[in-house]
């Protein structure tokens, strides 16, 4: 099966994921598993996958298209991006105290998502290879591509004025679940330096984008 892992365009390293899924990949059968890791600045390489710092958004597209298993952090691009493709992600939130992030936001975006059963989410080795075996044995699968949802603009214009984010948050899961209620298509995905100064403006979390990944991932 081909896998596509994706850490996002975030400056800050994601080593904790990419050693999960490291772990995961050495516990399924010798050649289960091929394909591309988006790995940004983080250090580590998974086994078996090709790694990259960075795709141009084609390329990231192109991976998303092909890939049979995504994995993903809880980035709202990244999930919307793979929705779009019928995934059912493997969401692997970033955490504040690890300084992979300046808060817990994408905790609440990951369990909102999967409470509308839109992906899965893992946070450590076991469970990633959990949901790895799960697509081997077609107890999960992709689903068909989504529709275009008509104008999300709204929606998209108040998450990138920086709603807070956080654990219990009703303005946060309201917005989250209409994103993923609608489907959401490219047109919702900004880039991530506009969205990231807006959340520092709120100081809800901060970041910015590399250069070649010029949409929210």
């Amino acid at each position: 099966m081909r896998v596509f892992v994706t850490v996002g365009s975030a400056l800050q390293p994601f080593d904790r994921m990419l050693r999960a899924v490291d772990a995961a990949l050495r516990e399924c059968p010798a050649g289960a598993f091929e394909g591309v890791c988006q790995s940004g600045s983080s250090a580590v390489e998974p086994h078996g996958l090709r790694s990259t710092r960075t795709l141009a958004r084609s390329a990231f597209d192109q991976e998303m298209m092909a890939a049979d298993v995504v994995v993903t952090h809880a980035g709202v691009g990244s999930i919307c991006t793979a929705l779009r493709y019928g995934h059912v992600p493997v969401v692997f939130p970033r955490r504040a105290r690890f300084g992979e992030v300046a808060n817990d936001h994408q905790v609440d975006i990951a369990r909102t998502f999967a409470e509308q059963g839109r992906v899965v989410v893992a946070e450590d080795a076991a469970a990633v290879a959990t949901h790895l075996k799960r697509f081997m044995s077609g107890a999960l699968a992709r689903r068909q591509a989504g529709r275009t949802a008509g104008d999300l603009r709204p929606i998209e214009d108040a998450l990138l004025a920086g709603p807070r984010l956080r654990a219990g948050s009703s303005i946060a899961r309201a917005l989250v679940r209409a994103l993923a209620a609608l489907a959401p298509m490219p047109e919702l995905v900004r880039g991530e330096r506009q969205a990231r100064s807006a959340h520092a403006a709120a100081a809800t979390g901060g970041g910015s984008v590399s250069g070649r990944m010029r949409m929210k991932t």
